[in-house]
């Protein structure tokens, strides 16, 4: 391909795909996350239910027949007595007509269901990595223009234009690479060769190894543990071979929080590398992400997504600078519900109270446990900083004070009084209008 068609195509490519940015791939991976967390938590009790309901059933049902065979004072024989029953073929035929209609439905909704959730799980992981390489691939061609693709005429002659067929490339580029590549050889290629950090020090990849090593005895080998499971995944839960492995609910929240984790940093670092004019909505979701996962009390993830943005991201204007401080606010609400007192101290200290707003001075006093004083300063934070029912019955700040009840009092009859005020004052505008 001559360099004059390649800036040509290279150009179409981006501008074609201008809508298309690193924070379209970020939400479309949560929203996938956030589709499988919904459908975990709302079906798989269903499922379980139901197959309570079966075994119910079909324990009843072998009561029944054992009845019909030993008569009704069955459950009340000794265990150890001898039991002999004389049927003759008819009656041997009915017992064995019954046995026939028996519940036949296996009692593994649950185990199905969850299953399926977990990969599905791993399967966008996988897309979100597909994602990312193609809009690397996209956004700096050099990679694809460096190598020699062959094409025969009959397939160039299925595009519509040149441009189309080099994104085909592009995207069976990508998929040669996903094919070629273990996992751990993925993360190196995106380590090394596009210079993505992998915040090791946050993320738990052993932890994903071992998720990406259950997902595969689960579809190849029957979910039963294999030599490469226990290999690959240095066995961290003690699994012996054929051992058959399950997803429990405590296991299934902890891999989809770790591979969450690890999927918002991995699109946060490439936002920051390939987006670089669009950094401060990038900081924008860390406040979003870390605000709705502290009202589901994932504080876990809150606290390391929260410790990313400390050790990372530097503000470069005062509106990524005001960002920044409610994060910072997150992390701390967390470290609190975490009971990580002395982190949570070492980084109130290094707040200046004097420059905050009332409603920041609130969550300083509440994270400091001064709820009285913190109450006493609503009035102004309604005025000044827009404090509203709906954000004081959201944010996660005032849960010590919604659940006392004299200050949560309190706090309403501020909300009554200048609302009251409020409506005096437009009264008697209109009055003096008329």
């Amino acid at each position: 391909m001559k360099k004059g068609n390649s800036d040509t195509v290279k150009h179409e490519i981006q501008k074609k795909d201008q809508m298309k940015r690193i924070k379209d791939i970020y939400e479309s991976f949560l929203n996938n996350f956030t589709s499988v967390e919904v459908f975990f938590m709302r079906i798989a009790p269903v499922a379980e239910n139901e197959d309570k309901v079966i075994e119910k059933e079909r324990i009843e049902y072998r009561e029944y027949i054992l009845k019909e065979i030993f008569g009704e004072d069955f459950e009340n024989r000794n265990k150890t007595e001898k039991l002999e029953i004389k049927l003759t073929k008819e009656e041997v035929e009915r017992i064995i007509h019954k046995i026939k209609q028996s519940p036949k439905i296996p009692a593994k909704n649950y185990g199905t269901l969850t299953k399926g959730a977990f990969i599905m799980l791993n399967n966008y992981f996988e897309f979100l990595f597909s994602d990312l390489l193609t809009y690397n691939f996209k956004k700096n061609t050099t990679t694809i223009d460096s190598k020699k693709l062959n094409i025969s005429f009959d397939d160039l002659k299925k595009y519509n234009s040149i441009e189309e067929a080099y994104e085909d490339l592009i995207y069976k580029e990508v998929e040669s690479l996903l094919i070629e590549m273990n996992f751990e050889e993925l993360k190196t290629y995106f380590s090394e060769k596009l210079k993505i950090n992998l915040e090791t020090e946050i993320i738990n990849w052993n932890l994903i190894t071992e998720i990406r090593e259950r997902r595969n005895i689960i579809i190849h080998n029957n979910s039963l543990v294999n030599n490469k499971y226990i290999s690959r995944s240095k066995n961290p839960f003690n699994f012996n071979l054929n051992d058959e492995v399950k997803i429990e609910k405590e296991y299934f929240l902890n891999a989809l929080s770790e591979i969450k984790l690890a999927g918002v940093l991995l699109c946060l670092n490439c936002w920051g590398n390939w987006d670089k004019n669009d950094t401060t909505n990038a900081i924008k979701e860390i406040v979003d992400i870390s605000f709705n996962n502290l009202k589901n009390s994932n504080h876990v993830f809150v606290e390391k997504i929260c410790s990313y943005t400390e050790k990372r991201i530097k503000a470069k204007n005062d509106e990524e600078d005001d960002i920044i401080y409610k994060i910072k606010f997150n992390q701390c609400i967390a470290l609190k519900r975490l009971n990580k007192l002395e982190e949570l101290n070492l980084i109130l200290s290094t707040i200046k109270t004097g420059a905050l707003t009332p409603l920041y001075k609130i969550a300083h006093l509440t994270l400091n446990n001064r709820h009285f004083e913190a109450v006493e300063l609503v009035e102004k934070a309604i005025v000044a900083d827009d404090l509203t029912i709906e954000k004081y019955e959201d944010w996660p700040i005032f849960n010590e004070i919604r659940n006392d009840k004299k200050l949560h009092k309190k706090v309403l009859e501020t909300f009554e009084k200048i609302n009251l005020n409020e409506t005096f004052i437009k009264n008697n505008s209109q009055k003096e209008k008329k």
